[in-house]
């Protein structure tokens, strides 16, 4: 029997990698670490197992900024990476950053350099995880996940489809998307989202 490849969840932080995890939660992905972040000592760069790693099939799990990560042995994996608007997401940063007590002024110099380093980064991070042309990939925009959710998520199940995940319901990762700009809330959704508790479909 050929196994269900892993899927890793990749991007550069604040571009929907704890939203995508709950879509694939919410369709019945086995993911590795607990809603709403499925953040988790294995995939940190202080817990990180490249053994345990490379030997993963079957779940998903999300990987931030893998670029002190080491090189990854990747023999049955699928990557969905997430991109972000560079502006909106070196907000988002900062709006983090305020939060976690870092002395970090919130005005235009700080987001364009922030967004700079985004864009230089991407490449860096991505080739860390031997993109393009290690393993089947698919690029999702934040923004689209959020204004095309229906849209999004079939293409989704359809990519994973193609690679061993079948019997996906695209509907049940639909309904994780709160309607909401895609561009930088003013609060953080994740704390909205703990006081609610979990959505259900």
């Amino acid at each position: 029997m050929t196994r269900k490849p892993c899927i890793v969840v990749a991007g550069m932080g604040r571009c929907g990698t704890s939203l995508m995890m709950q879509m694939l939660d919410a369709m019945g992905v086995s993911c590795i670490g607990s809603w709403p972040d499925y953040e988790t000592d294995h995939s940190s760069i202080a817990g990180f197992d490249a053994a345990w790693f490379s030997a993963l099939h079957g779940q998903a799990i999300k990987i931030l900024d893998p670029t002190n990560l080491p090189a990854l042995n990747m023999p049955n994996h699928v990557v969905v990476w997430l991109d972000r608007d560079p502006k909106e997401q070196a907000k988002s940063q900062v709006k983090l950053l305020r939060a976690c007590g870092a002395p970090i002024p919130s005005n235009g110099q700080t987001v364009r350099a922030l967004s700079a380093n985004l864009r230089k980064d991407r490449l860096q991070q991505r080739a860390r995880l031997g993109l393009p042309g290690r393993c089947p990939e698919m690029c999702v925009r934040f923004e689209t996940l959020i204004t095309e959710p229906a849209a999004a998520t079939q293409a989704l199940v359809s990519f994973l489809a193609a690679r061993g995940w079948s019997g996906l319901y695209a509907p049940a990762a639909a309904a994780e998307v709160i309607a909401r700009p895609p561009t930088c809330l003013p609060y953080f959704l994740e704390a909205t989202l703990l006081l609610r508790g979990r959505q259900t479909a």
